[in-house]
């Protein structure tokens, strides 16, 4: 496959995650990833929280925060939290609307069921600090958006301490949801100082 044709590949995938959601109100299952039919064996609870806290920690460390623990609890929010939104017709759209995150942090990505790692998954929310400014939010992205770069500085969050991950899936999309423990991107303040709403 030449270079033109992987980006080619690669831009098409990366498309199926933003356009694919008209036609998916299909039964979902609540699963740590690796449970999924589908997924090698050794893709396990144990792996998917592995590569969740390596994905975020190994950036946070990268900037100077302190590392973040698994949180069960937090985990089995986001599992509520990613069942209903796979339910969804356009689990995107519905994400953020259900105001049931309570104080909690939460981040989101979907996506073709069963075409992406979890690594791919955690990585484009970390391919957003190519955007990211280091100002207090919401002054934080190059476009003028900050939420074109919430994910990542919810990654960062210096006063954030907990993490608890999990996936749904439906015939069609995987739905990963992250919750965060206190939560990030507070108005006015810097991901990376240490502040944290208690």
């Amino acid at each position: 496959m030449t270079a033109s044709a992987a980006e080619q590949a690669r831009g098409s995938r990366l498309l199926s995650v933003m356009c694919l959601f008209m036609a998916c109100v299909l039964p979902s299952a609540p699963l740590y990833a690796g449970e999924a039919e589908g997924r090698p064996a050794a893709q396990g609870a144990s792996h998917f929280r592995d590569v969740m806290l390596a994905a975020h920690n190994s950036e946070r460390i990268a900037q100077g925060v302190a590392p973040l623990v698994w949180s069960e609890a937090l985990a089995a929010d986001a599992a509520q939290s990613a069942a209903h939104l796979a339910q969804q017709p356009d689990p995107v759209a519905a994400h953020g609307k259900t105001g049931d995150s309570g104080s909690h942090g939460e981040n989101m990505w979907a996506g073709t069921r069963g075409a992406y790692a979890f690594e791919e998954m955690t990585g484009s929310w970390l391919e957003e600090r190519a955007l990211y400014l280091d100002g207090p939010v919401p002054e934080i992205s190059r476009s003028g958006n900050w939420a074109d770069v919430g994910h990542y500085s919810q990654i960062i969050w210096a006063g954030t301490r907990r993490i608890g991950c999990a996936l749904a899936v439906n015939a069609k999309v995987d739905v990963l949801v992250c919750r965060y423990d206190p939560a990030g991107n507070i108005y006015g303040h810097h991901a990376r100082a240490d502040y944290a709403r208690r």
